[in-house]
């Protein structure tokens, strides 16, 4: 998984989670994919963080 492919799901989730028909099975589900995402966007976006300052050194 790439972090734009995970960005793009995330927004997927989004339009999902707010459509006023969703079971609330559904977005629990739909809830703890998006956390599974934004741990690992926000790990990418540590990484890149990192690379950049080594590249500034």
């Amino acid at each position: 998984m790439t972090y734009e492919s995970a960005l793009e799901r995330l927004n997927e989730i989004t339009s999902q989670m707010e459509d006023p028909e969703i079971t609330l099975k559904n977005a629990v589900d739909l809830y703890a994919e998006a956390k599974k995402l934004i741990e690992f966007c926000t790990k990418c976006i540590d990484e890149a963080k990192l690379e950049v300052e080594k590249i500034g050194e």
